[in-house]
Order: C-alpha cells, then sequence, then structure tokens
C-alpha cells in the first residue's frame, strides 16, 4: 500500500528506490531500510554505512 495515492507504479515508479538503496548499502558493508516515522507522518529511511574503506 502506497501512503500517497499519486505515487502509484502507473505515474510514481515500479517501487524499486529502496530494493536499490539496500542493495548498494550492503555493497558498501551498510544497511538501509524504511522505519516507522519519529514524527509525524511520511517515510523515514535509515541508512547505515561504515566509516572508512575496509
Amino acid at each position: 500500500m502506497r501512503l500517497d495515492s499519486a505515487r502509484d507504479r502507473a505515474d510514481g515508479g515500479a517501487g524499486l528506490g529502496l530494493a536499490l538503496v539496500r542493495g548498494i548499502a550492503h555493497d558498501l558493508g551498510g544497511t538501509a531500510a524504511a522505519v516507522e516515522p519519529s514524527t509525524g507522518t511520511g517515510a523515514e529511511l535509515v541508512i547505515r554505512l561504515p566509516i572508512g574503506t575496509p
């Protein structure tokens, strides 16, 4: 279910954004997730990446 009806698959994309970000973060040794917003409504995305290079 999409919170914003204007962002349906026909007009707003296929919903691949988080999957792509999650894959890139994983390749870099990190994580990415959508979580409950800390305040208000909408989406909150948390991306964690390690500092420096492995």
